[in-house]
């Protein structure tokens, strides 16, 4: 009888034995697990530019897009201009000033910055600079071939949210090799979304 004890107690843990080793390691980071998808690139970080929003500037292989307040995963108080620069010459940033308003009423900016991308597909920041008027010294903003950038900036609402026909006046000097180009472009959205102070 006690023989038969010890074999099926044997049995019992080499089983118990098997089934640990055949477990996923729970303690690896979540992106190992089978079927995991919390990791994976979504829209924005698989095709670089946003997804599928038609740019306002495409010429040359020079990719512009703009984006409002509260579009897609932006805050109630950013908007952005996204470069990508697919020409075969260097791509530089001479002059920007762009102005917003809602309601007729001039809004100021409260922070803005440029940043730098290795390629349209990367969000590896490889630069960083302050664009605001009180702290921009001039630095060149520069993309060589394949590289995007964006011009990005927080502006001051206020701390009552604002819902009205919304209106974005932007005016850039592009450098492409020795070639000046020059964009006067206005972007208007009616009334129906709120911008706001982003902490309000």
């Amino acid at each position: 009888m006690l023989p038969k004890i010890i074999i099926v107690g044997v049995i019992l843990a080499l089983g118990f034995i098997g089934f640990r080793l055949i477990q996923p390691d729970r303690s690896q980071p979540a992106q190992n697990l089978p079927g995991n998808t919390q990791n994976q690139p979504n829209q924005q970080s698989s095709t670089g530019m946003y997804g599928s929003k038609a740019p306002f500037y495409n010429e040359d292989g020079i990719t512009l897009q703009h984006y409002w307040p509260s579009e897609g995963s932006f805050s109630a108080e950013e908007t952005e201009i996204l470069l990508f620069n697919g020409n075969s010459q260097n791509l530089q940033v001479k002059s920007f000033d762009l102005s917003y308003m809602v309601e007729r009423k001039t809004y100021p900016q409260k922070s803005g910055t440029w940043e730098k991308f290795p390629a349209k597909d990367s969000w590896e920041k490889i630069e960083y600079i302050m664009i605001s008027p009180q702290y921009y010294k001039g630095e060149q903003l520069l993309l060589t071939p394949g590289q995007k950038g964006k011009l990005h900036w927080h502006m001051q609402f206020g701390s009552q949210p604002l819902d009205g026909k919304q209106t974005v006046n932007l005016k850039l000097t592009l450098l492409k090799g020795s070639e000046t180009i020059n964009i006067d472009e206005q972007f208007n959205r009616n009334s129906g979304v709120v911008v706001s102070k982003e902490d309000h």
